[in-house]
């Protein structure tokens, strides 16, 4: 300090150039999402090296970054802040903040589905949809099991045709991650036709050589089925028409099949019966002229060759002797199968008596023919 007279006194003040200014936050990221591992936790990310700085008297590269939470943190799923500080080399503090999200964006697991499904088809050849989602297990990261979402597509309850389809599953997370898998459903014809009549118990004549031929029944037998028409049907027959079957009891078996393969039988009842009387070739009887009239009886023995188509022995016999004049139940008797004891009579002095005797061919199924063979006792010079 000088005064007026030139006097200089001299002193000293302390000064300090002092840096007092916090850095400045220049940018930060964000928001940040870190997806929900399969606790349903995130890792906090290191997010200090996106984060930008400036100082007035700190170099950028010496500027002190710091986070909280730390990198490396686990945190379970929600929204946080991250809270970034800057400190330059004479302590001045800036802060700023990053949002972060822990993020639940994993779908759902389905681990096991039902499957192949077969549904029977009804008398409408339809089937309904089953409810699946019962039998869908799933999990997920965050959601607990009993909370995820299922559903179906088509619905349970749903009323298809006979075919093939895929229902199609659906397990939602709270998040609302989804997730997806099939069902193979088949509504399936498994129901057998109904036969709803059949011819009944068939008899066919047996032929000259004791056989018969299957007729063809399938005409007369009526079915029905749920799913394929009626004249769609496979009808068959064992034995098949045109089979030719000797004399006997027989069972035809039908089955009708529809175009899935089911199939159903019923049984006819067959019989090739015999039903030909035997053939009467010749009757003849020995001795056929009873001479003279003398009142005698006389054995007559009749013989008759037969032939039948299934019996190679029918058996034959007398069944009546008649007479053309008026006689004795005594004068003609039957004795015997083919044997009888006629008397050498005659009532009339002009004419002739005729016995007539009536034998009857029976083979095994009781099939009868008859033929007549006449006895004469002659006019002659024999009184009555």
């Amino acid at each position: 300090m000088k005064d007026t007279a030139g006097n200089i006194a001299t002193g000293q003040v302390s000064l300090q150039v002092a840096d007092v200014t916090a850095p400045v936050i220049l940018s930060v990221p964000g928001p940040i999402t870190v997806s929900a591992d399969g606790n349903c936790q995130g890792v906090v990310p290191n997010v200090l090296g996106s984060v930008s700085a400036s100082d007035n008297c700190t170099p950028a590269g010496q500027l002190i970054k710091e986070q909280t939470p730390a990198a490396g943190t686990v945190l379970v799923k929600g929204s946080y802040t991250i809270a970034v500080s800057v400190k330059d080399a004479a302590g001045n503090v800036a802060s700023g903040q990053v949002s972060l999200q822990v993020a639940d964006v994993t779908a759902p697991v389905i681990l096991s589905v039902p499957g192949p499904i077969t549904v029977s088809a009804d008398g409408n050849c339809q089937g309904v949809v089953p409810n699946v989602l019962g039998n869908v297990i799933a999990s997920d990261n965050c959601t607990p099991a009993s909370q995820l979402v299922k559903q179906q597509t088509p619905a349970a309850g749903t009323v298809l045709d006979k075919g093939s389809y895929t229902i199609a599953i659906s397990v939602k997370d709270a998040a609302g991650n989804v997730t997806t898998g099939q069902v193979s459903l088949i509504v399936a014809d498994v129901t057998a036709p109904v036969i709803l009549s059949v011819p009944g118990h068939i008899t066919v004549s047996a032929d000259s050589n004791c056989q018969g031929v299957v007729p063809n029944v399938l005409g007369n037998v009526i079915a029905s089925d749920n799913c394929t028409p009626a004249n769609q049907l496979v009808k068959q027959q064992v034995p098949a028409a045109g089979t030719v079957l000797a004399k006997g009891s027989y069972t035809i078996t039908v089955s009708v099949q529809d175009t899935a393969g089911n199939k159903t039988t019923q049984t006819i009842a067959l019989t090739i019966a015999d039903t030909t009387a035997p053939v009467i070739q010749s009757v003849t009887a020995n001795p056929n002229v009873l001479s003279p009239p003398n009142h005698q009886m006389v054995a007559v023995t009749v013989s008759v060759v037969a032939s039948d188509n299934c019996d190679s022995a029918p058996a034959s016999r007398i069944i009546s002797i008649t007479c053309n004049e008026q006689a004795l139940a005594a004068d003609m008797q039957i004795t015997g199968n083919l044997t009888a004891s006629l008397a050498a009579t005659r009532n009339s002095a002009s004419g002739s008596r005729i016995y007539t005797i009536t034998v009857q061919c029976t083979d095994a199924a009781g099939n009868s023919s008859t033929r007549t063979v006449a006895v004469t006792v002659p006019q002659g010079n024999g009184k009555k």
